[in-house]
């Protein structure tokens, strides 16, 4: 039984005048508007006033378009992504034309590289495939977008193979991009910085099948050929060393 504590040890008790004191009840707050609320106001009420920011205004007028000529205007005016876009204008060569101009990411730009093939603006001659290419194998746009040569492979893959692997859409791929994606794929591995770590990885696999039936049993008893045989040992129990020190002893640093 653990000793009584000290007396001392007890903090002493703050008088009731000092502590802080709560209401039970819960109230419906109104938060605070500090500085311009027009982004507030826009959110929670949907109202466009002169002073809300300019992104806005340009997502708004853009759901409110229907022709392909408004839209590239504003993509061009307030320098929008295809993301804000209605899915209407998605399916537009002109709109991209100006998201082309505007500028995509990088990994935005290997995403969308199918439906660009689809509208007709990725041909063998002509077109934005020169452009696209450039801008696929540019090294500073692969620093800049952080892109892992692993995420080039796949949309290298994917595109040279002209469907989806999700969804049911195909599309005929272009030579030229094919070949920018591939060399992406190497270039992207300048961006990758080496951690100067060294890691193992173990694979353990289990070829031995422990319980079988031959041919012809189809009960558990076992068969004559089974009748005084001794189980067999799994694995693990042969092993000499435990797991974490065979996995040092295939460590490079240990050699």
């Amino acid at each position: 039984m653990w000793p009584p504590r000290p007396h001392h040890a007890t903090p002493p008790r703050r008088p009731c005048s000092t502590r802080p004191r709560w209401s039970p009840r819960v109230t419906t707050c109104t938060p605070l508007r500090r500085g311009p609320h027009h982004q507030f106001d826009w959110i929670v009420r949907g109202s466009v006033g002169e002073h809300v920011p300019a992104l806005v205004e340009g997502f708004m007028q853009a759901q409110q378009a229907s022709d392909p000529a408004t839209w590239a205007q504003l993509v061009h005016r307030y320098r929008l992504s295809w993301e804000v876009l209605p899915d209407a204008a998605l399916g537009q060569a002109r709109v991209w034309d100006a998201l082309l101009d505007a500028g995509i990411p990088q990994t935005a730009l290997m995403r969308q590289l199918p439906r660009l093939t689809r509208l007709g603006m990725l041909p063998d001659l002509g077109g934005r495939t020169e452009g696209t290419s450039a801008q696929l194998t540019d090294p500073d746009r692969l620093r800049r977008g952080r892109v892992n040569p692993v995420n080039v492979l796949v949309a290298q893959r994917t595109y040279a193979s002209g469907r989806s692997a999700r969804g049911a859409g195909t599309w005929t791929p272009t030579r030229k991009v094919v070949d920018a994606l591939d060399a992406a794929f190497y270039q992207a591995f300048g961006t990758v910085e080496p951690s100067g770590k060294e890691y193992v990885r173990a694979v353990q696999g289990l070829f031995e099948v422990w319980t079988y039936f031959p041919a012809g049993t189809t009960s558990n008893a076992p068969s004559r050929r089974q009748e005084g045989r001794k189980p067999s040992t799994p694995p693990w129990d042969r092993c000499s060393t435990r797991p974490a020190q065979a996995m040092a002893a295939m460590s490079p640093s240990s050699k």
